[in-house]
């Protein structure tokens, strides 16, 4: 009788076990997961491009694909929603680096529907290259948690 019990015991974990995972996977953090180094690379574009304070979320655009000619950096060191696109700097995020301590979002301004649309979630301490779907769409940001005025398309 005991051996049943341990035998029901060990299958339930396995199942919870492969619901945590699905749940992960479905959830779509897995994307957004940290590279393996901690913080770039000392000397890297993300260190000369000016995000040294802390807390910041910064945001890069670079010239070429490999990411070897240059580019520009600028960043943020307070909650709020920021309208890049409105700054003259939208279409144009390639990599990002969180330090702010807080979850940011990236948004894509829909003008036909006149709302943002979601793109990617930053986990604090997420740094690197965009995905290739998102890459240089984001027009908005939004830092520590604020919600657009506009809204967010359905």
């Amino acid at each position: 009788m005991m051996r049943m019990g341990r035998i029901v015991a060990v299958k339930l974990r396995s199942a919870i076990a492969c619901l945590a995972a699905a749940i992960v996977l479905l959830s779509g953090d897995v994307a957004a997961a940290r590279p393996a180094e901690i913080v770039p690379p000392a000397g890297s574009a993300y260190w000369t491009w000016g995000c040294g304070n802390v807390p910041e979320f910064c945001y890069f655009k670079h010239y070429d694909a490999n990411h070897d000619n240059g580019g520009w950096g600028r960043g943020f060191t307070s909650t709020g929603f920021y309208n890049i696109g409105a700054q003259g700097y939208g279409d144009q995020t390639s990599s990002i680096w969180n330090r702010f301590g807080k979850p940011v979002v990236l948004y894509d301004w829909n003008l036909h529907e006149r709302c943002w649309i979601f793109l990617w979630y930053s986990t604090d301490g997420n740094w690197g290259n965009l995905p290739t779907n998102i890459d240089n769409r984001t027009d908005g940001i939004s830092v520590g948690g604020e919600i657009p005025l506009e809204g967010i398309c359905k």
